[in-house]
């Protein structure tokens, strides 16, 4: 059987020894030192984030269906149906040009360019067509297009300083644009048209959110309140629900994220990060949950730990190691609920990921990686030199002890070909000195 050797001792020690633990799929050398680091993470930067947390409902407390993590910390979202498949997407705009995307998460499939880097962007299914398309707001002009790069309609409306809405306001399957003038708000049920509806509602300095909360096809109003959204069934009429969701420092977005009508919530913030070098307390520094790193520029190797106490200096009951010299390009860490102390030094900053992040398979290198996410389940072959030390295993866990290891061997060094079957319930495999995998199947 393998063993994982790990550092322990305090960070900042001159020499780190190492310690046997458990049954696992990777051999450890190196040692690695750093300094130890007490204070909290460091705060998350003022980038709306790259983490996305999906609703499918308008509960009181609804839960998450989907979290992906897409694009930059600081890309320009919108939402929109691009492809009139009842289900909104994201867009991201750079200037003036707009990248759509098909699905959640997946690339941009089209690009288009409409009007300034200045002007306000809008979204809407001007014609009824079913496709949501572009609309920019140039002062107290706006000007739309039916389909991309299509003859543009502009028209004016309200005062420049108006805040600009868009909804299917009467269910005619045509969005126009309504404006906000502190607490009061003008609908319209053509664009260009006069307006239909003025009414007030909420505080001038509340967030509003616009979708459709019940699938009557008509768009209403909400107003946010901290972590608290106040919806309201008509325009001009009182809240018909509260829904609590995320928390008051997300940003939010709002579309029908699985096409069954119905208009919910999405939460976007920045991914949870801790400091490389550390020495953090579980459940105040740092939360359970699973994090990625890698070795840092200018380190030899990552290594990190998980203690039951808060003496580093006992067995650690949960780690890893990863080398450059190994060629490792990838690691994770399993933080527990039943952990005191999470120790890391050598590495990248961590990002925190989850279960639901959605996939994207790549070739399977030396490192850490997730199977179903990293790289896709099937049989992998790899020729291994002679001389050469090529070490794999495949894990339930990334905490690489005693119950984590499913299969793991450290090949001969012999020149052979090593294959290795990923199984679709397989959640961790590492790879140290085998260099680069292929997938038969």
């Amino acid at each position: 059987m393998l063993h994982l050797r790990r550092p322990t001792g305090r960070l900042g020690a001159g020499s780190a020894r190492t310690t046997a633990v458990g049954a696992v799929g990777a051999v450890l050398a190196g040692l690695c030192a750093g300094v130890l680091v007490t204070a909290a993470p460091a705060a998350a930067a003022a980038a709306p984030g790259e983490h996305y947390f999906l609703t499918d409902s308008t509960s009181p407390t609804p839960a998450v269906g989907t979290v992906l993590a897409t694009g930059g910390p600081g890309d320009v979202v919108l939402v929109g149906d691009w492809d009139g498949d009842g289900k909104d997407t994201f867009a991201v705009r750079t200037g003036a040009t707009y990248a759509l995307s098909p699905a959640l998460g997946a690339a941009p499939t089209a690009r288009t360019a409409l009007g300034l880097v200045t002007d306000q962007a809008l979204v809407g299914d001007w014609d009824g067509d079913g496709k949501d398309t572009l609309a920019v707001r140039r002062g107290n002009v706006v000007t739309s297009v039916d389909r991309p790069g299509g003859p543009e309609r502009s028209y004016a409306f309200g005062r420049a300083s108006d805040v600009p809405l868009v909804g299917d306001w009467d269910g005619d399957g045509r969005d126009s644009v309504g404006l906000r003038r502190g607490a009061t708000f003008f609908l319209t049920g053509v664009n260009g048209g006069r307006v239909t509806s003025t009414f007030a509602f909420g505080r001038a300095y509340w967030p509003v959110v616009v979708g459709d909360w019940d699938r009557d096809g008509r768009d209403t109003l909400g107003a946010r309140r901290g972590a608290q959204y106040l919806l309201t069934a008509r325009p001009g009429g009182p809240v018909a629900k509260t829904v609590t969701f995320g928390t008051a420092t997300d940003a939010v977005l709002v579309g029908d994220w699985n096409g069954d009508g119905y208009d919910t919530l999405a939460a976007r913030r920045p991914r949870v990060t801790l400091p490389g070098t550390a020495a953090l307390r579980v459940g105040t520094q740092v939360q359970p949950g699973l994090y990625r790193s890698a070795v840092a520029a200018g380190s030899e190797a990552c290594w990190w730990n998980a203690y039951p106490g808060l003496d580093s200096s006992a067995a650690p009951v949960a780690g890893d190691y990863v080398a450059t010299a190994d060629g490792e390009r990838s690691v994770y860490a399993e933080v527990r609920r039943g952990d005191a102390l999470f120790e890391s030094a050598g590495c990248a900053p961590w990002v925190q990921v989850t279960p639901r992040d959605l996939p994207r398979p790549q070739a399977l290198v030396d490192g850490r990686w997730r199977v179903g996410v990293d790289v896709a389940p099937g049989t992998w072959t790899v020729d291994v030199p002679a001389g050469s030390t090529c070490v794999w295993a495949r894990a339930r866990d990334f905490r690489w002890d005693e119950g984590s290891v499913l299969d793991g061997r450290e090949e001969p060094s012999t020149a052979h070909r090593v294959s290795v079957v990923l199984a679709s319930g397989d959640v961790a495999v590492a790879s140290v000195g085998c260099g680069t995998w292929t997938r038969r199947a």
